[in-house]
């Protein structure tokens, strides 16, 4: 029988070929019959149609729930620790309902457990939604607490932004920032999902606070983030430089409509290779789901230097370099930079010789080069810095 895939490709043949001809000759199911709007070519492209929607559909990605129902956020059981009053509530055919009490000033934990139900690994993310309400001004934290059958015990936070009684949905990706508890009883140096078989959602409690939390989604999932709006890089800025470089470094209202931005101030023997490149931290998680890294700058560059030196650094050290380097510029640009316009240094190793965008940690603009005056001087200052889908 011959398959919707074949059928498929005949019909674009047969396209193809009227769209040469000016006219539809034969009928591409059966060669030899005249086409001539026959029901035969009718049926061909109803299945073909038919074909390549069942094919759209069946793309899907895990969904691993915490608890039952459809968001995997039903039958959470409650975890009993001292000094808070809780209780646990089902919403029907949503969720569960955690009803805490808590007097003292002293730190606590509430929390709601479930139980893997399948297969979780640190490349998936858990999707939660969420909706505190309360009437006390200091939030809680929500935490995240992976518990291994060995003993290993690890955890991440996620801040409660106000105002409260307002539904929230939360994107945790598994692959970073998780804590090792220190009064874990494994040796691991990373969390190890496949021996992961409780997970509680909790809140870390500082004040006395009494609060109702409604949990309406938990579920783990392998489907790429998808970012909708650019993610803003709020590392402070550090200095790396040759020791010849004599450099100052400042955040001033001198940016576009005197906006804070960075001013960085050097000066560098000519002559030799020099380098001046000030980097801040990069938190953004699931870096791969945007597309290219934009900022505004203005760069007052020495004769000889012929632009700006940008760098992604790895966790490991791996450095890559945009290619071709922007040029200076004496009034405030902005450039984005497609993520594939980066290339390893010739000074950097890779085991894998690629850029890892969730490996990256740090973003560095600055330059380096040999500079042609005995004593060259320039000025960077860069804007708002971001990652753009």
């Amino acid at each position: 029988m011959t398959s919707k895939r074949a059928l498929w490709g005949r019909f674009v043949t047969y396209l193809v070929s009227a769209s040469k001809t000016g006219r539809l000759q034969t009928c591409p199911t059966t060669p030899g019959l005249p086409a001539g709007g026959c029901f035969c070519c009718l049926m061909l492209l109803a299945l073909a149609l038919t074909s390549r929607r069942a094919d759209a559909e069946t793309t899907s990605f895990a969904r691993i729930p915490l608890g039952g129902g459809e968001q995997g956020a039903e039958g959470l059981t409650l975890v009993r620790l001292p000094a808070v009053d809780a209780s646990a509530l089902p919403i029907a055919g949503s969720g569960t309902q955690l009803r805490f009490l808590k007097a003292g000033n002293e730190r606590r934990i509430v929390a709601l457990e479930g139980k893997r139900s399948g297969p979780i690994t640190e490349e998936m993310a858990l999707l939660l939604q969420y909706r505190l309400t309360t009437k006390q001004e200091s939030l809680p934290q929500l935490a995240v607490v992976a518990m291994e059958r060995d003993g290993g015990v690890w955890y991440r936070t996620a801040e409660v932004s106000p105002p409260t009684g307002r539904v929230v949905d939360l994107r945790l990706p598994l692959g970073r920032a998780f804590t090792r508890a220190v009064f874990a009883t494994d040796a691991d140096e990373s969390v190890q999902w496949d021996q992961v078989d409780r997970v509680w959602v909790a809140l870390l409690i500082d004040t006395p606070t009494e609060a109702v939390l409604d949990l309406t989604r938990a579920i783990f999932t392998d489907e790429p983030f998808r970012p909708t709006s650019p993610a803003v890089v709020e590392g402070d800025w550090q200095p790396a430089h040759d020791p010849a470089v004599k450099d100052a470094i400042a955040v001033e209202n001198a940016g576009p409509e005197n906006q804070p931005c960075l001013v960085y101030s050097f000066t560098m023997p000519g002559g030799r290779h020099m380098y001046a490149i000030p980097r801040a931290s990069v938190t953004v998680e699931e870096l791969a789901g945007y597309s290219a890294l934009r900022f505004a700058y203005r760069a007052e560059l020495p004769d000889g230097i012929n632009g700006l030196l940008v760098m992604l650094l790895e966790e490991g050290g791996a450095q890559y370099c945009a290619e071709p380097s922007p040029p200076g510029s004496a009034e405030w640009s902005t450039v984005t930079i497609p993520f594939d316009r980066f290339q390893r240094g010739g000074w950097s190793k890779d085991d894998n010789d690629r850029l890892d965008l969730n490996e990256v940690r740090h973003v560095a603009i600055g330059l380096h080069g040999t500079a042609k005056p005995s004593e060259a001087s320039g000025k960077i200052l860069i804007g708002k810095v971001e990652f753009v889908p």
